[in-house]
């Protein structure tokens, strides 16, 4: 799927909203996707992420310097999960709790803060 939404390209409908970043565009590491549950944006969700050395790269590009909100917007269906979520390669935060939302068709979000540097920025 990763791939299909390469190939087609924006996303379809009135496209993504600014600032928003789907895992379907993302660069992905030991992990899938999949578009078989409701609630879903965007071409998909990652599925099968439920190992050590499983991660997902955003590349964003901030024009300026300053301290960004990222909501990460998730399902748990079987559970509690932590995830360590780096800045540019350098743990930024203690591994963060996505709390168990009871389905996979159910959705919570996770923020957290961070001051990033103007230009090319990684999120994993």
């Amino acid at each position: 799927m990763n791939l299909f939404a390469s190939q087609l390209g924006a996303y379809p409908g009135t496209g993504l909203p600014a600032n928003q970043y789907e895992a379907e565009n993302a660069t992905l590491h030991h992990v899938g996707l999949e578009a078989n549950g409701a609630g879903f944006t965007g071409w998909g969700y990652i599925a099968g992420w439920n190992g050590n050395n499983q991660w997902v790269d955003f590349n964003v590009n901030f024009p300026t310097p300053g301290e960004r909100v990222l909501t990460f917007r998730y399902a748990a269906g079987g559970g509690n999960a932590s995830r360590l979520i780096q800045i540019n390669g350098s743990n930024a935060f203690a591994n963060q709790t996505f709390a168990g939302t009871g389905s996979w068709t159910n959705y919570n979000t996770v923020s957290v803060a961070y001051n990033f540097p103007a230009g090319p920025n990684t999120i994993s």
